[in-house]
């Protein structure tokens, strides 16, 4: 997979969008029921999400596109300091409670990691 837009069947496998149109009309159906949250929780008052963000954030790299996303936002604090990004639904799962052990072992350093 090399292509710019990415959609998720119904086992939340990535599938190359076959055109721009079919991508847009899958966001916008998802919207409607949140189908691109892969995982939320609050845990001591930060907010963790991860969702399926359906463009390669790969920038230029070869490798696997990173179309899933797991932010860690902490009260009173604007810039990131937790972002990690996936290839695959699992790895996302997998990042999503890997970002809840970083904040019950209190934030202590920061994890941003493309």
């Amino acid at each position: 997979m090399n292509g710019l837009y990415y959609i998720l069947d119904k086992e939340n496998n990535v599938i190359e969008a076959e055109d721009f149109d079919k991508w847009s009309k899958y966001f916008e159906s998802t919207c409607k029921n949140d189908g691109r949250r892969v995982s939320k929780d609050e845990v001591n008052g930060s907010l963790i999400s991860t969702v399926f963000l359906g463009i390669s954030h790969s920038y230029c790299d070869t490798s696997e596109p990173l179309i899933f996303e797991t932010m860690v936002f902490e009260p009173g604090i604007t810039e990131d300091r937790y972002l990690a990004r996936y290839c695959t639904w699992n790895e996302a799962l997998k990042g999503h409670a890997e970002a809840i052990e970083w904040v019950l072992n209190g934030c202590k350093e920061d994890e941003i990691n493309y």
